[in-house]
């Protein structure tokens, strides 16, 4: 381990101790976004809010590096893939915490971004809070594929990255058994369930306090 690791390491585990650090996680197009936004813009200055698809994205040289991994299918193959996976998270994660100076950080993503095939979700083991974004599966459902065309129906790129098999949008089936077992991995790991509404409200309370109830009731 380098100097400079052991310095981040040492501040992370300062900083976990001195704010609250929330993991928002959802299924895809639950809107773990739109709520991260929110609250990024209500409770600017307080809180940092870091979305955990910008660990691991196809440009960056993380990105990359397990692209290039994905090439080997053996078994010792999937395990470099899944233990470098795993360490690119962690890494990514502790860097953030490390160099956050706010009351409150919050995580938002449900952290399976370039997971290993077969593999499962990563936990966000420094979050004091973690809320899982419940949704009734009908509704799930229609906001992940009205997404596409609200977000992507103009990016010529993304739809010939479709074409090209580069990019690809789930089959219903899969995406509604994908969730399912999402919803259960998540009870399993002590994630509280609630609406947008209420995460909102509880994440108020992290960055308020008491003040927050007082100001509920002014209004």
């Amino acid at each position: 381990m380098s100097f400079t690791t052991t310095i981040k390491k040492s501040e992370s585990a300062r900083r976990r101790n001195a704010m609250a650090i929330v993991h928002v996680s959802g299924s895809p197009g639950s809107g773990k976004t739109t709520l991260g936004e929110r609250i990024a813009r209500d409770f600017a200055g307080q809180v940092t809010v870091f979305d955990t698809d910008e660990i691991i994205q196809h440009h960056l040289a993380s990105g990359k590096e397990l692209v290039k991994l994905m090439d080997d299918t053996s078994d010792k193959g999937l395990l470099s893939y899944t233990r470098r996976w795993t360490e690119i998270f962690t890494e990514g994660i502790d860097d953030v915490i490390a160099r956050t100076d706010t009351k409150v950080l919050v995580f938002v993503g449900i952290l399976n971004h370039f997971r290993p095939p077969g593999g499962s979700i990563l936990a966000l083991d420094a979050a004091t809070e973690r809320f899982f974004i419940d949704l009734p599966l009908s509704q799930l459902v229609r906001q992940f594929y009205t997404r596409y065309g609200k977000e992507l129906g103009q990016d010529q790129e993304f739809w010939t990255g479709i074409v090209e098999q580069r990019y690809n949008i789930p089959d219903s089936l899969s995406f509604v058994r994908d969730s399912k077992q999402e919803r259960e991995w998540h009870a399993a790991h002590d994630y509280k369930f609630l609406g947008t509404e209420d995460i909102y409200e509880a994440i108020g309370r992290l960055v308020l306090g008491e003040n927050r109830r007082a100001i509920t009731e002014l209004n």
